[in-house]
């Protein structure tokens, strides 16, 4: 039995779809089934009456023909419809198309079910501890809104590159988000990974800032920065080293094991503290550079550098305390290395349950990255300003 124009239509959608999980235009299947581009757009507009696709409806497309003379534009745009088969009919299809007995990867076989390509799958944080514990294999740019993880090593079972985002849920955490056409890019194995991390139906929470703005750099293209605690707070050690006249307060300008807390536990969390303190606690400062502004700047004696109680050298992080004193500025930053310090402490000595918590230490952890930044810039901002009005 020859099939109906509208069947011949579905059948050139469906094929489409499955070579490029992507529309097709009425002008193209009109060329394939050689028909013209209004009867095609009439078919169309019945099988979406029937249920069976959902249209993109007069869109202007300017044809491209090819001969002897090379390319030629038509001068006038061509209105057209562009349909996509529905998920019905795109499931039936892969059951009985023999797809289902190829092995397909799970978000591979999705899209030929009928995902959209950049759909966004959900997932709980922890999928990004892989990436983030193992810095040698994997580049992870994060930040509040999400960023992209990169392989860096030619190893075959490594290679991904997923632009992630992230999305405020209801319990007060967030879900990593990415779409269907990065993880379908990944290997079997990468796919089997992330599903083990799926959230299959996320309670989220609107509006959400962070959220639009990965949604408007990654697919409108937008130029959107977003806000990157932890890149920040790296940033304001780098611009304390850069105003000090030509000195460096700290030694330690990165740690490439610095990361956020993704497993939501204690523990992480005092880990990744316990790796922020590799940064700025006193293995970092450099003492040289305190003493030399202390005395040259301050006129500090050096009978000061010595504990009047224990007779004892003081520490790195005391003579940065005694340079807050000199310079008459609000100790906000050794108050804040104070804080990490302690919390460093429960990560080396205290046992802590590796259990979950309703505590949010994503957001704990950026939090604690903020008011440290802002420690270190107004340290160097007010140390720069006292420091001029000596030498005036």
């Amino acid at each position: 039995m020859a099939k109906t124009l509208e069947q011949k239509v579905l059948s050139c959608a469906v094929d489409q779809w499955n070579k490029s999980h992507a529309g097709i235009t009425s002008i193209n299947i009109a060329r394939r089934i050689r028909s013209s581009n209004v009867k095609v757009m009439a078919a169309m507009i019945a099988l979406e009456a029937a249920g069976k696709c959902s249209l993109n409806k007069n869109v202007e497309f300017f044809t491209v023909s090819v001969g002897k003379r090379g390319m030629k534009f038509a001068k006038k745009a061509t209105i057209a419809h562009v349909i996509f088969p529905n998920k019905e009919i795109l499931t039936d299809y892969f059951y009985s198309s023999g797809l289902a007995r190829q092995g397909l990867s799970v978000y591979v076989e999705r899209l030929h079910k009928g995902a959209h390509q950049y759909a966004l799958v959900y997932f709980s944080e922890e999928v990004l501890a892989k990436y983030l514990d193992r810095p040698e294999f994997y580049d992870v740019e994060d930040s509040l809104s999400g960023g992209s993880i990169r392989s860096n090593t030619d190893d075959d079972t490594k290679q991904i590159y997923v632009r992630h985002g992230r999305r405020q849920l209801a319990n007060g955490r967030s879900a990593v988000v990415a779409p269907y056409k990065d993880l379908a890019n990944l290997d079997a194995a990468q796919q089997r990974y992330w599903h083990g991390f799926e959230i299959v139906e996320p309670d989220i929470v609107a509006p959400d800032q962070n959220y639009s703005n990965y949604i408007q750099r990654t697919f409108d293209g937008a130029f959107v920065d977003y806000e990157n605690p932890l890149g920040n707070f790296m940033e304001a050690v780098k611009y304390v080293n850069s105003h000090l006249g030509g000195l460096a307060l700290f030694r330690n300008t990165s740690n490439p094991h610095l990361r956020i807390p993704v497993e939501n536990t204690e523990k992480t969390f005092y880990d990744a503290c316990s790796e922020l303190f590799k940064i700025i606690g006193p293995d970092s400062l450099i003492v040289s550079t305190i003493k030399k502004i202390l005395v040259d700047d301050f006129g500090t004696a050096e009978a000061e550098f010595i504990h009047k109680k224990s007779g004892r050298a003081l520490s790195p992080f005391q003579q940065l305390q005694l340079l807050e004193t000199k310079a008459g500025i609000e100790p906000k930053a050794t108050t804040s290395i104070d804080e990490v310090k302690h919390l460093r402490v429960r990560a080396d000595h205290a046992i802590v349950e590796p259990m979950s918590s309703d505590t949010n230490f994503v957001e704990e952890f950026y939090a604690l990255c903020n008011n440290v930044g802002y420690a270190l810039m107004f340290l160097a901002i007010r140390l720069e300003a006292a420091r001029a009005k000596v030498k005036s």
